[in-house]
């Protein structure tokens, strides 16, 4: 009895030094494992952030007229608003009817975080879940200091509004006439040393003087309305149109850590293609020149040295067609007012 007493004692002790060496054993060979990774991922890191670091504070700029704010992240608020309409015109000898229909103003409420200068947006439109609304929007902006521009891609089914022949209306409800539409709009900035639309769309530049400049523009139109009734009387229209132009932007700093800005951008038809179709019956609408896609763009923005604060917006507007025979008019507006912290 004894002699197990003894051999007991001799033998715990001596296993569980051997499983607390074994547990030093096992976390030194998976340090040693994951080491290179985790060294790797952090080597990989510094240098985005270094590389990031390097073209966001790029010194290809008058710094009498422009400055980089300090810290690199910034966290945004903002509650955006958009809005489509469409205008429908008929004119000939033996009918004049005018049609105008827009979708209800959207809010959606959002959350940007930026780093660098790139930036990351999450929004939600609690009007669209509460009632199950079929529309959808998608939104992509990138405003450089040479070239930048907007993407729009909307699928309204909740138009609405009213149709006049003479002296006639009569309402136009939802989901009667519907539209899927692309706007894409660019720009190419002649004096970008000194002025920047990143100033007053993004807050990732402070525009410390007022400065204005010459643009060329890019445009992309493509749209299809459509009425799904039946085989009989469905009707579309498809329009397509690419143009180019130029135009002017202003950044105004009336005094300091206030920045107002305004712009237009007109580009003109360069190849285009509109066609009609009613039942089976398909024809191509009367050219009017230029057919012209404008886009507006303004700001007012207030900024310190963490806080920014204000409002933006870009309207587009779009001619396809002859005011005499029939044309369609197309309008997109969005806004944005916003709160925000860098640090």
């Amino acid at each position: 009895m004894q002699a197990f007493s003894l051999r007991n004692t001799l033998i715990l002790p001596s296993l569980a030094k051997a499983m607390h060496n074994m547990k030093h054993l096992l976390f030194v060979s998976l340090f040693l494992l994951y080491a290179p990774v985790l060294c790797a991922q952090h080597r990989l890191i510094e240098k985005t952030d270094s590389t990031l670091s390097s073209r966001f504070y790029r010194k290809n700029i008058d710094t009498t007229y422009l400055a980089r704010p300090k810290g690199k992240w910034a966290i945004a608020l903002s509650n955006n608003f958009s809005v489509l309409g469409i205008k429908g015109v008929t004119s000939n000898a033996e009918i004049n009817r005018v049609a105008e229909l827009q979708t209800d103003l959207k809010y959606k409420p959002s959350v940007k975080v930026s780093y660098l200068g790139l930036s990351l947006s999450l929004s939600a439109n609690f009007k669209h879940l509460k009632e199950n609304s079929s529309d959808w929007e998608f939104n992509v902006s990138n405003y450089g200091k040479r070239i930048g521009g907007d993407l729009m891609v909307v699928s309204a089914k909740t138009l609405k509004g009213d149709i006049k022949e003479g002296d006639v209306s009569k309402p136009i409800s939802e989901n009667f006439i519907k539209q899927d539409v692309l706007f894409l709009n660019g720009y190419y900035v002649f004096n970008y040393r000194r002025f920047s639309y990143a100033a007053a769309f993004t807050q990732s530049m402070l525009q410390l003087k007022s400065a204005g400049t010459w643009m060329l523009g890019l445009s992309g139109y493509a749209s299809k309305i459509f009425i799904d009734d039946d085989n009989e009387n469905s009707f579309s229209i498809k329009l397509i149109n690419i143009g180019i132009g130029g135009g002017y932007a202003y950044n105004w700093v009336p005094r300091k850590h206030w920045l107002i800005h305004i712009s237009t951008l007109p580009t003109f038809a360069i190849f285009r293609s509109s066609k009609v179709k009613y039942a089976n019956e398909e024809r191509s609408m009367t050219y009017q020149f230029p057919e012209p896609f404008i886009t507006v763009r303004g700001a007012i923005i207030y900024h310190t040295g963490k806080w920014f604060a204000g409002t933006t917006s870009v309207f587009n507007f779009s001619s396809n067609g002859d005011k005499d025979d029939f044309q369609v008019q197309n309008t997109k507006y969005k806004g944005r007012l916003f709160v925000g912290v860098r640090f």
